[in-house]
């Protein structure tokens, strides 16, 4: 029992190791295969009293205001979310 939270400690990290060398692969093929362009995930916070297509044409004109302001944006992924 002594030995086992480093163990946990370890394998937590390897874990983690893992996943980033996956995120890594992962970006790496997005970039070989989109060119150089680049790619970005958003997260970003509504009003929960829009209705489902003010929150569509909100995230529609972020998407466009972004990808005008940044000819190099290929892909741009929007998370809506009203609580975080």
């Amino acid at each position: 029992m002594i030995g086992s939270t480093h163990d946990s400690t370890k394998r937590a990290i390897l874990y983690a190791f893992l996943a980033n060398f996956g995120i890594a692969i992962t970006k790496t093929w997005a970039a070989i295969v989109t060119g150089s362009g680049s790619m970005r995930a958003l997260k970003i916070k509504l009003d929960p009293d829009l209705t489902i297509n003010e929150a569509i044409d909100h995230i529609n004109r972020l998407k466009r205001e972004l990808k005008e302001r940044i000819p190099k944006f290929k892909w741009c992924f929007v998370e809506p979310d009203v609580t975080d």
